[in-house]
């Protein structure tokens, strides 16, 4: 049951975005999936309460004190567990990143959105001391444009390579029915005749859970390598 985190403090990063995206392709895949909205904005816990076909599981946590548990009893029942969370300074930040096996940190290849993603990763190091052990993390790039690459977004993409960066390779496009979708439904249930692109936005998420998936793997075995 592997448990994904998002974290960023950034309004706009696309963190609820790129949860509810991968949450839906594992869904299309019959995964069962639970997402747990921690921030305070509601974004997840807003979509689902229009979204009364999906079959994904969103339940609310704002209190610290039960995150532990909450994380514990979704995990016995769903197969993945994704969790949105608040912002830097939340005190459910160290709890969470404890019980992940992977934090996820959305980013726009913008500087503001490179400073926070900094700051994040900054956070997420303070806590791999606090809990003695790595923290596996992973860049997901975010509303880039297919098959174009501006100068800025280059550059940002380029220091991150050159800093060892973990990213994942498959980007979340800038989708029109990426923002449809967080009206309240899914990818599929969208209307072909009122939004454009529906079916490369299905093709995408496809290719991001494919590769969640394949990360999360190779996790996995180097924990059972490393337990050896």
């Amino acid at each position: 049951m592997p448990i994904i985190a998002a974290f960023n403090s950034k309004g706009g990063s696309a963190k609820s975005t790129a949860l509810i995206a991968l949450a839906d392709a594992l869904a299309r895949r019959e995964a069962t999936v639970s997402v747990i909205d921690t921030d305070p904005q509601r974004t997840i816990a807003h979509w689902r309460e229009k979204a009364v076909s999906s079959p994904i599981r969103v339940v609310e946590e704002t209190n610290s004190a039960n995150i532990h548990r909450l994380i514990r009893e979704e995990s016995s029942r769903s197969a993945w567990v994704f969790i949105d969370m608040a912002g830097f300074t939340s005190d459910m930040r160290t709890p969470i990143i404890s019980r992940a096996d992977l934090v996820i940190i959305p980013m726009q290849p913008s500087p503001e959105d490179a400073r926070l993603a900094a700051a994040a990763f900054a956070y997420i190091a303070t806590d791999e001391e606090t809990l003695g052990r790595p923290i596996e993390r992973r860049v997901l790039w975010a509303r880039t444009t297919p098959n174009f690459v501006t100068r800025v977004e280059r550059k940002i993409r380029d220091e991150v390579e050159e800093n060892n960066i973990p990213a994942f390779t498959t980007h979340l496009h800038e989708r029109s029915a990426y923002k449809a979708m967080m009206v309240g439904t899914t990818l599929a249930e969208l209307d072909p005749a009122e939004y454009n692109g529906i079916d490369k936005a299905i093709i995408n998420s496809d290719l991001l859970a494919a590769e969640l998936i394949e990360n999360v793997m190779e996790i996995q075995n180097r924990k059972k390598e490393n337990a050896a």
